[in-house]
């Protein structure tokens, strides 16, 4: 919206005052022109007719509003402001007057500004206030949508790229996939090796014995549960993980190799998906998205599934 009266030619520091136009219902705004076949109403720029109408039955002040030369009848100038201007314009002075919106074919929405070093100066100064905070209303208004338009460019560039990375990495993520689904599907529980050590209670984690890859042959259930076993029905705990402090002695039931089987091995596509979830939180780690990352960090914290990224 056009807000100053420099913005249509007229010199800088021109008094002005701006208005709706009252009774747009009333006469030719919004009716269809017979050349163009287009709405009446006036375009922003467009110079504006004020003319006095002393005669008008309802207000002595009238001040009618015409544009095209004064062919199209708008309006009339608010009678609050009339009664302000009319006594200029009966004293021989000129009010130039210019379309600021052309509404949208309901009354009161066409506004026009009118400029004259005559205006007085109380309007100038309350008009002058209020296009001082329109204009920074729509530079603020511009500043917010350049910067969504630059955050919604950004999103469409990062997904363009996460899809990028989804589509080469398919393949890849398919044969590690079903790799993966085969070794579970064949996976069998690991030797028992510590037979002489059941029925024992540990107090250090260290003690516990360890099989040939270094791994515990005695763990807690939700332990086995992790490295994708569980242990058998009916088994009893075979050994003890003993906590001590000075207020209390806290004990964990372990259970040996020997009393464990594989669970069974999740769909091939809930693999692929996971490991693809992975690949792409390895990409925006990478790319330091931060709002993107603590998205999926979530994820991964819920499934518990941060090791797939070791099988890519």
């Amino acid at each position: 919206m056009q807000n100053f009266p420099e913005e249509f030619g007229e010199p800088v520091g021109t008094r002005f005052v701006t208005s709706s136009v009252a009774g747009l219902q009333f006469y030719e705004y919004n009716e269809i022109d017979e050349i163009s076949g287009k709405p009446i109403r006036p375009e922003v720029g467009d110079r504006i007719e004020l003319v006095r109408e002393p005669r008008n039955r309802y207000d002595k002040n009238a001040i009618e509003v015409r544009f095209k030369n004064g062919q199209v009848k708008l309006g009339h100038v608010p009678a609050e402001l009339a009664e302000d201007l009319a006594p200029i314009m009966d004293a021989g002075k000129h009010l130039r007057a210019y379309a600021v919106s052309g509404g949208n074919g309901h009354a009161w929405s066409s506004r026009i500004i009118i400029c004259s070093d005559d205006i007085p100066e109380k309007l100038h100064r309350k008009d002058l206030h209020y296009a001082i905070r329109a204009y920074e209303r729509q530079m603020q208004d511009r500043q917010d949508i350049g910067r969504d338009r630059a955050k919604a460019w950004k999103k469409a560039q990062h997904a363009w790229r996460k899809e990028q990375i989804r589509q080469t990495a398919e393949p890849f993520v398919k044969l590690a996939a079903k790799e993966h689904h085969e070794f579970l599907t064949n996976r069998k529980a690991p030797d028992f090796t510590a037979e002489d050590s059941i029925g024992k209670s540990f107090w250090n984690t260290r003690d516990i014995p360890k099989d040939a890859d270094g791994l515990p042959q005695f763990r807690t259930k939700e332990e086995w549960a992790l490295d994708g076993f569980k242990v058998k029905k009916g088994q009893k705990r075979t050994a003890d993980w003993e906590y001590k402090s000075w207020r209390y002695t806290k004990y964990k039931a372990l259970y040996g190799a020997h009393q464990v089987e594989p669970l069974p091995p999740p769909d091939l596509e809930d693999i692929e998906e996971k490991m693809m979830s992975a690949v792409l939180f390895d990409w925006i780690c990478e790319n330091e998205d931060d709002e993107e990352e603590e998205r999926y960090n979530s994820y991964f914290w819920r499934l518990g599934q941060d090791r797939f990224r070791d099988d890519l």
